[in-house]
């Protein structure tokens, strides 16, 4: 079957392996099993000094055994039932170079040597780990013919008996860039832990995952534990809680604890089976969600891990099966991670195809709202970028529009509200005050027996505050230059209300009750959603 299947034409006479090649690929009349006088493949087989009194007869029995056995060892070696599944009856710029039992350097360099003698070449044989075949590229279909012609059924003492046969394939050759071993080293924070698990308990895990139902999206498979993970959110909601992490996890979270490199012990798992080829998009795991740490363990096949620097480096991690990959510190926050769509790596020279991979992503939820981590200047930091967003906001519509109308807006805010007045008023003799959004400081001269300090955002508000007399300075609410417990009284009157976010929002209140000594008072106004003329659909306008 494999004989007559078509996938080998009649070689095009040629007197050297290493001459130039004919000039356009025809595939001649002569069977496809023959032999032609005077071809490559016949003269290097006469001349073989391990069979030197073959007759033509004989040289051709033994091409055809050695064909039929090198394409059964590539169906099997490549893991498909009909070698036409990978191969073409059309040239194409791919070569599947097949026949070259497990090639070692040797090997691989005589064989390499052969293809540079031809046009459009493209510089590397391919190899696969532990399999008699391998992939090499030209520049066009038509340059890779004439090789194929050349070098069809070729052999030499430096093959060890045996015999080339170089195929069209009917997909693209994508290996890089290039995975190492020691590729993790280059990203600081990151360790890689092979044969963190045995085969045994891998066997478990895969087995006790398929157990449980699968959720499948557009180009895998997912199961959630401990928190369900929402892909519109890219994180998990803190009170929607599933549950503890299944039994078949015991093991490995004893283990954890008992790795250095591990901050924390997860508490919600996400399981992906990727079919081969599938992977997905570039991303960081959101800083406010989940903790430090992030887990990665890699069953069933190999994988690689694209990690991308915002600076534009680029790392390709070879992940395999059974090892565990951490992301800390750096590698967690600042690089994003993906993998890349496709059916083959090339990882040290050597090209493997993907089979289903499994992984098992462990996460620690954060406690708290907001992301702590000592790289909040970036891009991938949720709570930085709310407040970028925030900062964007409030500058044009508050700090900027205020600045340019101060003088007006001064000349119109002449009258102290009258219970605002009334509260300063009433405070002891000699209390230290803060106003805190003072603007033209028509509050700091209620009461002349209080020692009063205003700020506000606005410098030309600052100016004309300290024209009157005031002690005041510019500082930022979400950020006040005053040491804890320092005032007896701080008022906030109508600003709050300027700021874009509830976070925001939150930060002020704290940053007012920061400086107000224990059991002081802080005062503060705010527009109310609730008008009598005039009705507002929602809370932020």
């Amino acid at each position: 079957e494999q004989e007559g299947s078509g996938l080998a034409e009649t070689a095009t006479p040629c007197t050297s392996a290493c001459s130039t090649a004919a000039s356009t690929y025809e595939a001649t009349s002569t069977s496809k099993d023959s032999l032609p006088a005077g071809s490559v493949s016949e003269v290097a087989l006469e001349q073989a000094s391990f069979r030197p009194a073959l007759s033509k007869k004989g040289r051709e029995r033994l091409y055809r055994k050695k064909r039929f056995k090198a394409l059964r060892s590539f169906t099997k070696n490549r893991k498909v039932a009909d070698a036409n599944e990978v191969l073409s009856d059309e040239p194409s710029r791919v070569l599947y170079v097949i026949g070259m039992s497990a090639p070692d350097a040797e090997v691989c360099a005589h064989v390499e040597g052969l293809l540079r003698q031809f046009e459009g070449f493209c510089g590397r044989l391919y190899l696969y780990p532990e399999c008699a075949y391998g992939m090499t590229q030209f520049d066009t279909a038509e340059h890779a013919a004439q090789a194929r012609t050349a070098l069809l059924g070729y052999t030499s003492p430096e093959l060890r008996k045996q015999m080339l046969f170089l195929e069209f394939a009917s997909d693209e050759l994508r290996v890089d860039p290039q995975s190492s071993r020691d590729a993790h080293t280059q990203v600081p924070g990151l360790y890689l832990m092979e044969e963190y698990i045995s085969e045994e308990y891998e066997r478990q895990l895969l087995d006790s995952v398929e157990q449980c139902p699968w959720t499948t999206m557009r180009t895998r498979s997912v199961q959630h534990h401990g928190y369900e993970y929402d892909y519109i959110i890219n994180g998990i909601h803190r009170d929607k809680r599933i549950g503890p992490l299944p039994a078949f996890c015991d093991l490995l979270l004893k283990k954890f604890a008992d790795t250095p490199e591990i901050p924390h012990v997860p508490d919600q798992l996400t399981v992906n089976k990727y079919s081969p080829g599938a992977g997905i998009a570039q991303h960081v795991d959101t800083h406010s969600m989940f903790t430090d740490g992030l887990l990665s363990l890699t069953t069933g096949s190999y994988g690689v891990m694209e990690m991308r620097h915002p600076d534009g480096r680029h790392v390709s991690v070879m992940l395999p099966r059974r090892s565990l990959l951490v992301m800390t510190g750096e590698a967690r926050y600042v690089w994003s991670h993906s993998i890349a769509e496709r059916h083959t790596d090339y990882f040290d020279n050597y090209i493997f195809h993907r089979g289903e991979r499994v992984s098992f992503t462990f996460r620690k939820i954060r406690p708290e709202l907001d992301c702590d981590c000592q790289y909040d200047l970036t891009w991938q930091c949720d709570t930085w970028l709310k407040k970028t967003r925030a900062t964007r906001v409030e500058q044009k519509y508050v700090y900027e529009t205020y600045d340019a109308i101060a003088e007006h807006f001064s000349d119109t805010r002449h009258s102290p509200w009258p219970k605002i007045e009334q509260f300063l008023k009433d405070l002891p003799a000699g209390s230290l005050v803060a106003d805190i959004g003072c603007g033209n400081g028509k509050y700091l001269g209620c009461n002349k027996d209080l020692i009063c300090i205003g700020t506000d955002r606005s410098p030309n508000l600052i100016e004309i505050a300290h024209s009157r007399g005031h002690e005041v300075g510019v500082q930022d609410i979400l950020q006040l230059n005053f040491r804890d417990n320092l005032f007896d009284v701080v008022i906030s009157i109508a600003v709050v209300h300027h700021l874009s976010t509830p976070e925001n929002r939150l930060t002020a209140l704290r940053e007012l009750t920061r400086i107000a000594r224990p059991g002081g008072l802080v005062l503060v106004y705010v527009w109310a959603f609730e008008q009598r003329q005039r009705k507002f659909k929602q809370q932020d306008v």
